[in-house]
């Protein structure tokens, strides 16, 4: 998979993986990212995109603005951290796609969405609001493994 930074045709990413190493390295914990192997990190990035362009009310602007690669990084190194590994992958519930050779996989048992505590960290709530995207939108829980 190849990282395509917006606006350039193709786009799946606000920010680069150079980028993502940099912001991440600045945040109090990077949760294990910056020892994932390019390929992971891409497709934690790629979904972290994916997740944003779907929330609800998002507005796409015209740049990839600095809040968006935040809050990219943030969901991208949260992705990581979370119990996303300990998932059932052969669960009936779990969607799964090949993604060059990783397996990303998608519980809809466990989608976390309006009402819950843990819909949208905090920080990226703040950081997507100018963007329209609204705290109620539901996220995927999100498992990566290889394939």
């Amino acid at each position: 998979m190849t990282i395509v930074v917006y606006p350039d045709i193709g786009y799946n990413s606000f920010v680069t993986e150079t980028e993502s190493d940099t912001i991440i390295g600045g945040f109090t914990s990077d949760n294990g990212y910056l020892s994932l192997t390019l390929a992971e990190k891409q497709a934690l990035l790629v979904q972290a995109f994916t997740e944003i362009r779907t929330c609800s009310g998002f507005s796409m602007p015209d740049i990839a603005e600095d809040d968006l690669k935040v809050a990219q990084c943030y969901m991208a190194a949260n992705a990581v951290g979370s119990d996303m590994f300990a998932y059932d992958a052969n669960s009936s519930a779990v969607n799964k796609e090949k993604v060059d050779t990783l397996e990303v996989g998608y519980d809809t048992s466990l989608t976390v969405g309006a009402g819950s505590v843990d819909a949208m960290l905090p920080i990226v709530q703040s950081l997507l609001s100018p963007f329209g995207c609204s705290k109620s939108s539901n996220f995927r829980n999100v498992y990566i493994g290889r394939g």
